[in-house]
């Protein structure tokens, strides 16, 4: 299964994801992760452009007719996150497939990693 996480992740990031170990908590609908690294992009995988020790989400459900929840708790434990800008602009963040920042990010369409990350 964890190897099946870090595909999805990977795929969805469009960089290498490691992943040590996660726990599924149904009981309280919590779901832990342990020893997450997130690759930066190209050519700048190296160093990780995040690591974390751990983190925890936990969700609330409102209504399961409606389905309706929301992320009721968020936590990551020891996160380190490395941004890496050349000479050029070109820095280990990866770019949105359509070149520009997430709904809520900076304008700055060259550094949407950055502001979203700090």
């Amino acid at each position: 299964m964890v190897r099946t996480a870090e595909q999805q992740a990977q795929e969805s990031l469009g960089v290498r994801v490691q992943l040590q170990n996660f726990a599924l908590n149904l009981s309280n609908l919590r779901l832990d992760v342990y020893g997450v690294t997130v690759d930066g992009a190209s050519p700048y995988s190296n160093p990780a452009l995040l690591q974390m020790q751990h983190a925890e989400a936990s969700v609330r459900i409102i209504s399961i007719l409606r389905k309706k929840w929301y992320l009721d708790d968020i936590r990551v434990d020891q996160p380190m996150v490395k941004v890496y800008v050349d000479k050029n602009g070109r820095s280990n963040c990866r770019r949105s497939h359509r070149g520009r920042a997430p709904r809520g990010g900076c304008r700055d369409r060259r550094r949407w990693c950055c502001c979203c990350c700090s």
